[in-house]
């Protein structure tokens, strides 16, 4: 049997042995339960039943990361669409790439608005498909 500190008819901590040898007086004196040895943090206790805990939602699916190094931002480009940008003497473009290139600038977010704003102008200055700029942001 192991010990277990229970709040609200649940199992706060569980404790493998004695209390009063793992824990300051103070904080082994609510370790007053003893429990099955297979209680866990979160089962529900009412003294004789053990009710475990349900077990968490799974993470929702994710495609990929949404913060990427810069690196990997560029090659979700195609290499005509790098070489397109990278050619490009527009100011808007050469700008962005000035900033994507700044050593002190080490990760894209696809979440920020800026992103998707400079997504948005690579796709009006036709160097990039709408289709692409969606690709790209759901990466």
């Amino acid at each position: 049997m192991k010990y277990a500190w229970i709040e609200n008819g649940h199992i706060r901590d569980v404790c493998p042995g004695d209390p009063a040898s793992s824990y300051t007086p103070d904080i082994a004196a609510h370790y007053t339960a003893q429990v099955p040895d297979t209680a866990k943090n979160g089962d529900a206790w009412d003294g004789t039943t053990l009710t475990p805990a349900p077990a968490p939602a799974p993470a929702p699916a994710s495609a990929g990361p949404r913060e990427l190094s810069r690196v990997q931002f560029l090659l979700l480009f195609t290499p005509a669409e790098r070489i397109a940008i990278r050619a490009s003497t527009d100011p808007g473009v050469v700008d962005w790439m000035l900033i994507l290139n700044d050593p002190q600038f080490d990760s894209v977010d696809l979440r920020d608005p800026a992103c998707s704003a400079a997504l948005a102008y690579l796709v009006s200055k036709s160097l990039l498909t709408a289709d692409r700029r969606t690709a790209i942001l759901a990466a």
